[in-house]
């Protein structure tokens, strides 16, 4: 398979994300209403072979969710149940006590 020529990334994440593709930060625009899905050409971002997608959720009100879907004239693919996830109780605690750098201070 080829490069793709053009690749959109639609994300919706309760409350705020973190996108990286292949280890490159992907900025969305900001979005205040998290139901609101936010789209971003990636093409350039992506290469031949296997790409790693990597997306952090931060939600200091509840559980995090994500729903994530990248379309390219090749492919879609959306995040469903068989994607790797976990909730970091560590990362958690300190975000609740205020210790560490800018993604743990209350907002």
């Amino acid at each position: 398979m080829d490069r793709p020529a053009t690749a959109r990334l639609s994300v919706r994440a309760m409350r705020r994300a973190e996108v990286k593709i292949n280890g490159v930060t992907v900025r969305p625009r900001s979005n205040r209403n998290w139901k609101e899905i936010t789209t971003i050409d990636v093409a350039e971002h992506l290469h031949v072979g296997t790409n790693l997608i990597e997306a952090r959720v931060f939600n200091h009100n509840g559980p995090p969710a994500l729903w994530l879907t990248l379309t390219t004239d090749q492919l879609r693919l959306r995040s469903d149940e068989s994607w790797e996830a976990f909730v970091c109780r560590f990362f958690l605690a300190l975000c609740r006590t205020g210790v560490g750098g800018e993604e743990a201070r209350t907002r």
